[in-house]
């Protein structure tokens, strides 16, 4: 099975920057064909890195202004102490990180990979194994993907864009 696996990014400062460089180079080391999906530029030294680089610079942002009416708001909340702290977010980027994976799946269907790994730059996954347990897993089930905290945790129909695979053949 051919394998790729896609770093989805917004690595707008140096901390983030830096991140996404430790993320590649674990990846990297662990052998694996990469991708990142951007929307903005990345560091020159990182294309020595990797196999490819999609960068589509309509980063596509929905204001809350634009969503608070349809009841789509998303919502940061904090626990301290006896209280629950709730506020809606400024600017939703679903839209903008589904538009990277979309990229990113056409390059994998084009290049003739079967399964797709799909990566928050933030997540570095330190154990080789991480990624070759989940193509173990889709030889059976065609997405592997985690709960998170949250609204929508236990709904089928969500997954978290943070870690995910899938098969695609």
């Amino acid at each position: 099975m051919k394998e790729l696996v896609v770093i989805l990014t917004h690595a707008d400062n140096e901390q983030r920057v830096e991140t996404l460089k430790e993320c590649t180079r674990e990846l990297k080391a662990q052998g694996h064909d990469i991708l990142i999906s951007s929307h903005i530029e990345i560091p020159s030294d990182l294309y020595d890195q990797i196999d490819y680089f999609i960068y589509d610079k309509d980063n596509a942002l929905i204001r809350l202004d634009e969503f608070e009416d349809t009841g789509s708001t998303v919502f940061v909340t904090s626990h301290v102490s006896d209280f629950k702290l709730s506020y809606p977010i400024e600017y939703n980027h679903a839209y903008a990180v589904l538009k990277l994976i979309k990229n990113a799946y056409a390059i994998s269907d084009i290049e003739n990979y079967d399964i797709i790994h799909f990566v928050n730059y933030d997540y570095v996954l330190k154990q080789a194994d991480t990624i070759s347990k989940h193509s173990i897993y889709l030889q059976e089930y065609d997405v592997v993907s985690y709960n998170w905290e949250g609204h929508g945790a236990n709904d089928r129909f969500h997954i978290s864009s943070a870690f995910f695979s899938v098969n695609i053949k």
